[in-house]
């Protein structure tokens, strides 16, 4: 089987090419990047074997591969980084619907990192963009459909992120104490969404909430 992950170069999606490269049943990882990086640190000897770049412009579908196999899609941004709405919304909307297209088109399945509390009628810009996806991703059709909504992620970035920073911070205090229904309010490794994005699963729509995703990966 084949692979596909939209956003290889992100905290998420790096881990992610490391475990999907680590399964039996996976033949081949294409990683769907902008531009062919010098290297992965996260990706392991082994995971290099079977891990392919794709140079791809995510604004000319012309240049996205046929898709032959499961699309995980990791792309996403801030509204710093961004420096726009418009570009914003490129990036965490447009580009996931123009690749569950292709999806839909070719009945294979599509995952996708949303956010906790997203929801198309959310007052907070960030959830409703989100939230937006999701719906509309619901109504492509797609043979299954996997959407994961983590918490606050906990990695190493690239980028320094001061407000990120102290969330880690709070979070080592506040988790032990995020029980029963707030426990999906936990920060979660971004190493552990990864881990349970790669898990097999059962055909359909499902939508896993961040607890949901930190189980799948101790699993």
């Amino acid at each position: 089987m084949i692979t596909y992950v939209a956003g290889a170069t992100g905290l998420i999606g790096g881990f992610l090419l490391e475990e999907l490269a680590s399964r039996s049943d996976v033949d081949q990882v294409l990683a769907l990047v902008r531009r062919h990086p010098d290297s992965l640190e996260k990706q392991s000897a082994s995971a290099a074997k079977k891990v392919l770049f794709h140079v791809m412009d995510f604004e000319d579908t012309s240049t996205y591969p046929d898709f032959k196999g499961p699309v995980y899609c990791c792309l996403g941004t801030t509204m710093k980084k961004a420096g726009s709405k418009e570009a914003f919304e490129k990036v965490d909307y447009q580009y996931p619907m123009a690749l569950a297209r292709i999806c839909a088109r070719n009945s294979v399945d599509f995952h996708v990192v949303t956010a906790l509390g997203s929801d198309s009628s959310s007052m907070i810009y960030y959830n409703r963009i989100k939230g937006s996806l999701e719906k509309d991703l619901k109504a492509l059709g797609l043979p299954s459909l996997y959407i994961y909504q983590p918490s606050l992620l906990l990695g190493p970035r690239q980028e320094h992120r001061a407000g990120e920073r102290l969330g880690a911070v709070a979070a080592a205090v506040l988790n032990p104490f995020l029980l029963g229904p707030v426990r999906k309010y936990r920060a979660i490794q971004a190493s552990d969404v990864a881990r349970g994005m790669a898990q097999p699963k059962e055909s359909g729509v499902h939508t896993y909430l961040s607890d949901e995703i930190a189980e799948m990966a101790r699993a």
